[in-house]
Parts: structure tokens; C-alpha cells; sequence
């Protein structure tokens, strides 16, 4: 997948709605790469709407083309979508990115960027814009030993070097628990094992086995039997997962409300994330149905 220039200016500037863009390019590469990653959480939501409209034995991986179309009509897709959406975005703009490694349950289940050369030569930042739990900046990642702890709406977290290579994602939030391998323990001070990532760099070839087993094979990830869709319209969570809807509070609690039904549901959906396409909502809805009703 390539984006244009021109394709990623008008983007960034109509969709995400960020100011001055060229002078920032120029001048404040930092604070536009912050406010790309901001916009783009409180616009695009993370969800798993695509890859439910799809019948069992039609699932496949994205094609990159799919994955700029959900990108440029911003109805977003979970981590593969949104993450190489992103990097192709940053790309486009100028920044030297790749993508790296990263384990939330098994190996390379999950695709992360890391932008580098951005205020200084040899600077390194994460930029993670594909899961539900939110990172409204780049992290810098010249940390020794353990990063500053970052707060964004209900989610609390940190990153802890365990090699020149490898670092790990640590939470501790209120609400939503992360979904994580099944031996991952709750520290005795609260904190948790989200992912880990390997800074090495890789091209996008490199995941494309493991991408298609984690969208083809029942039971690699729940997002191939549950519904999920987050996004953070003014930095605060609004998520549907399954029959409940969950809306951040002022105490940056997540407050849940039951959908009775699918017809509700759907609503929630498009009260929320306005730009989802109600065709592909209906036939994701119709496999939520059926999963629903199995349990």
C-alpha cells in the first residue's frame, strides 16, 4: 500500500483535522506526530466490524488496499488495519518508520510502529494507534530502565526495559482488563503485563503468516467471535463489546449500559461511530447474533 502526499496532507488536514500542517512538518515534527496519533484515536475507531461481516469461510487477512479504504474513511479495523494504515501515513508525510515485533498472547500477534529521527538523529518513539486501550502520543523510547507513567482516559501505563531490544508494555486501569495470555499475573502493586515488543526492524511481509492464522483460525483472537468497537471522541472512551456499551465517565470510569438485542446495538453503533458502514454492520451483527445465541 502507498499514500501520496497529497493523500496524506488532505487526510491529516481534512479528516483529522490538524492545523498548520506544512509548518509543522517543517518546524514541530514532534508535537504533529503527537497530534496525528491524538486526532486518529478520537476519530478512527479500533473495531472488529470488517472482519465480522465477513462468513467463516471467506476470512482472510486485509489487503492493503482494504486497509487504506478503511483508513482514508477513517472506519478504522483492529490493530493489523490500523497500525499499517498509520505507518504508511507517517511514511508518506516524510518520518522514518518500521514496524516492529510484539506479543500480546502468542508471537507477533500484534504490529506496532516505532518512528525514529524525529527531534534528533537516532530518537526513537512508539507509536501504537491499533488496540483499544489508548496511547494519545509518542513514547519515547530512551528510557534506561523503566518509562514515565502515562495517563490517558481510563488507562494508566508504563514500559519497562528488559534488554537493548526488548521492552514491555505494563497497565493498571480502571475497567477494561486487558486481553492478555492467560498465565500474564497481576503484580502485587497492581501492575500487569499488556505486550512485548522487539525493536527490531521488520517490512510488513514479515507478519502476513501469523496475520492470516489471527484472522482465519476460531480462537486465535476473540475478535473472530466478539464484537468489539472503542474509539475516544474528545479523548474519552466510547466502546460497545458484545451487548454493552461503555462510556467514560468524568472519573475516566467506564460506565456500562446493556443493549437489549441487536436492533439497540446497531444503534449504539451508529449513534457513536456515525462513519461505520451500515451495510457491513448488518452482516457483522448477523454473526454476533448467532454467537450470542449459542452461549
Amino acid at each position: 500500500m502507498m499514500l501520496s502526499l497529497t493523500e496524506a496532507m488532505s487526510y491529516v488536514s481534512d479528516k483529522l483535522q490538524v492545523e498548520e500542517l506544512s509548518h509543522k512538518l517543517q518546524h514541530e515534527k514532534l508535537l504533529l506526530l503527537n497530534e496525528i496519533t491524538r486526532s486518529f484515536l478520537e476519530r478512527v475507531p479500533f473495531n472488529n466490524i470488517r472482519t465480522l461481516s465477513i462468513p467463516v469461510e471467506q476470512r482472510r487477512k486485509p489487503s492493503q488496499e482494504e486497509i487504506k479504504m478503511d483508513g482514508l474513511s477513517t472506519h478504522g479495523g483492529t490493530c493489523y488495519t490500523q497500525n499499517t494504515f498509520m505507518h504508511f501515513l507517517l511514511k508518506a508525510l516524510g518520518y522514518t518508520v518500521h514496524f516492529v515485533a510484539s506479543q500480546v498472547m502468542s508471537p507477533n500477534d500484534h504490529v506496532i510502529n516505532v518512528v525514529q529521527n524525529v527531534e534528533k538523529e537516532g530518537d526513537r518513539f512508539l507509536v501504537e494507534v491499533g488496540c483499544g486501550y489508548p496511547t494519545f502520543q509518542a513514547i519515547p523510547l530512551d528510557f534506561k530502565d523503566e518509562s514515565a507513567i502515562y495517563r490517558f482516559s481510563f488507562n494508566t501505563f508504563k514500559f519497562v526495559r528488559m534488554d537493548d531490544d526488548v521492552i514491555v508494555c505494563m497497565h493498571r486501569h480502571k475497567g477494561l482488563q486487558p486481553e492478555v495470555h492467560p498465565n500474564t499475573k497481576v503484580q502485587d502493586d497492581g501492575w500487569r503485563k499488556f505486550y512485548e515488543f522487539n525493536l527490531t526492524p521488520r517490512d510488513i511481509g514479515y507478519f502476513s503468516q501469523r496475520m492470516d492464522h489471527s484472522y482465519t483460525v476460531q480462537g486465535a483472537t476473540p475478535f473472530l467471535v466478539s464484537l468489539r468497537v472503542i474509539m475516544f471522541p474528545g479523548g474519552k472512551a466510547a466502546c460497545i463489546k458484545n451487548a454493552t456499551l461503555l462510556i467514560e465517565g468524568d472519573d475516566n470510569g467506564l460506565h456500562p449500559v446493556s443493549l437489549n438485542g441487536i436492533d439497540e446495538i446497531k444503534a449504539a453503533i451508529l449513534k457513536h461511530y456515525p462513519q461505520m458502514e451500515e451495510s457491513k454492520i448488518d452482516a457483522a451483527l448477523i454473526t454476533l447474533k448467532s454467537v450470542l445465541e449459542e452461549k
